[in-house]
């Protein structure tokens, strides 16, 4: 699936990322477009952030799935924010199993934060970015990122 700039995505129970306003099996850009990216996409990727929405906790999940042998993913900044009532944490992580990298609160009914990386955080080759979210609540985050060796 193809992955756009400024569309919306919507996480179903089951764990499923879905653009909001397309049906399963649409697809907007071609996979190779320079405006699309693809999960797990090839070196030279840049400037395409992944935005994501939800109201569900999220127990751990990859949010960009492991590039290619020898590649990375390198993050340049990320930003989040929390429309709902409750509090809660994105955590970020290198890959399922490994320590937190990054832990970000945001506070009840219009929290966020944002985090400007001055040298990005490149993860491990060959490893998904996964992700946390700790609370049922209406959240939203937005990594932008490149894949590069």
């Amino acid at each position: 699936m193809a992955y756009l700039p400024g569309q919306q995505y919507v996480q179903s129970a089951a764990g499923v990322w879905t653009p909001v306003g397309y049906a399963a099996g649409d697809l907007a850009v071609p996979t190779n477009s320079a405006i699309s990216r693809t999960l797990g996409g090839a070196a030279g990727n840049t400037g395409v952030p992944f935005y994501a929405t939800g109201t569900a906790a999220v127990p751990a999940a990859a949010a960009i799935t492991a590039p290619g042998a020898g590649l990375s993913i390198y993050v340049t900044d990320m930003e989040g924010s929390n429309e709902g009532a409750a509090g809660t944490a994105i955590v970020f992580s290198e890959g399922a199993a490994t320590p937190v990298r990054y832990r970000r609160w945001l506070a009840p009914s219009g929290g966020g934060f944002v985090t400007n990386l001055e040298t990005p955080w490149k993860l491990p080759a060959a490893t998904a970015l996964w992700i946390v979210v700790t609370a049922a609540t209406t959240w939203n985050y937005t990594i932008n990122y490149y894949i590069a060796a």
